[in-house]
């Protein structure tokens, strides 16, 4: 179990998913919304992002396991704001990232998501349950 800090819980219910496929979704309102899996390769998102045949993408914000990035389309539409950050728990390499599904998030609540992300941290152990053990 990880430990993920939401920055508002003021602007709605946390809702967490656990997807069939490992990932796991974290939702605060409309402008927090975030995915977990185990994994992560920033290289090969480095990669994916510059030879994306269709959206042009430009970095906001980069550190070694964490960007921030704008993609759009050539012509400038379609202007979209990810995160794609990349935590170490315990020798266990985890991959976070926005959900993308509908509107753009706007640029600080995509930067919150990004510090939320870089400081994910295990649960500790007084904080486990006897479900979890």
């Amino acid at each position: 179990p990880l430990v993920l800090m939401i920055p508002d819980t003021l602007v709605g219910i946390p809702e967490i998913t656990v997807q069939p496929y490992g990932e796991t979704e974290v939702r605060v309102g409309d402008y927090f919304q975030v995915k977990i899996a185990e994994g992560g390769d920033m290289a090969l998102k480095r990669t994916d992002l510059a030879e994306d045949l269709l959206y042009k993408s430009t970095y906001i914000e980069e550190e070694e396991n964490a960007i921030m990035y704008k993609s759009a389309l050539p012509d400038g539409s379609n202007e979209f704001i990810h995160v794609y950050v990349i935590v170490d728990v315990n020798g266990t390499k985890y991959e976070v990232m926005d959900i993308e599904e509908g509107d753009n998030y706007p640029e600080i609540a995509v930067k919150r998501m990004m510090e939320s992300a870089r400081f994910i941290q295990p649960v500790k152990k007084a904080e486990t349950t006897e479900e979890d053990a």
